[in-house]
């Protein structure tokens, strides 16, 4: 799905109240993709409501892991962004990642994998900081990104590529280009 398109269909883009992140800001744990959060609140609410796109890390602050693919999660991602008192989702993703900044990303994205890793290890591993709320939305999510991260991240990163680079969503025939 073309994210920036549907946004534009629902009457939403960078800049407005919901959708005013700044780039310089970005969360270290987003995913390259038009949609990213910067510095948002700590409530724990976005991964609430769109569980398949928004983790929070240890502190509560929330990134997006994984783009929205139909229109039900994006509407997720709204309601999201909605929840977010600091307006710090983004949707201007696309004017800022090209082909290198994403194989820039991925060749990085080992350490944020091992700090997913790392951070499991440290929740299941002492069973009493599972007991906040957040904490049991952060380990949800730390799960779904591993997840994500070990069977499409890298498929997902290459059709975005090839978007970035194109202008459009790849065909069955495209040539997918390596990140």
């Amino acid at each position: 799905m073309d994210v920036s398109a549907a946004l534009a269909a629902v009457g939403e883009k960078h800049g407005t109240e919901r959708f005013a992140g700044r780039w310089d800001e970005r969360h270290w744990m987003n995913t390259p993709g038009p949609l990213y959060c910067s510095e948002t609140d700590n409530s724990g609410a976005g991964p609430l409501a769109a569980p398949n796109s928004v983790l929070v890390d240890n502190d509560g602050f929330e990134a997006i892991f994984r783009q929205p693919v139909n229109h039900h999660e994006l509407r997720q991602v709204l309601r999201a962004a909605e929840c977010d008192v600091f307006s710090a989702y983004a949707a201007d993703g696309d004017s800022h990642w090209t082909l290198a900044a994403i194989r820039a990303w991925w060749a990085g994205s080992r350490e944020i994998g091992r700090e997913v890793e790392r951070q499991l290890a440290r929740l299941t591993g002492d069973k009493s900081v599972l007991t906040e709320s957040v904490n049991h939305v952060f380990f949800a999510g730390l799960l779904r990104w591993r997840d994500y991260f070990k069977e499409d991240m890298h498929l997902y990163l290459r059709v975005y590529a090839f978007f970035l680079e194109e202008g459009r969503i790849p065909a069955a025939e495209d040539r997918l280009p390596d990140v």
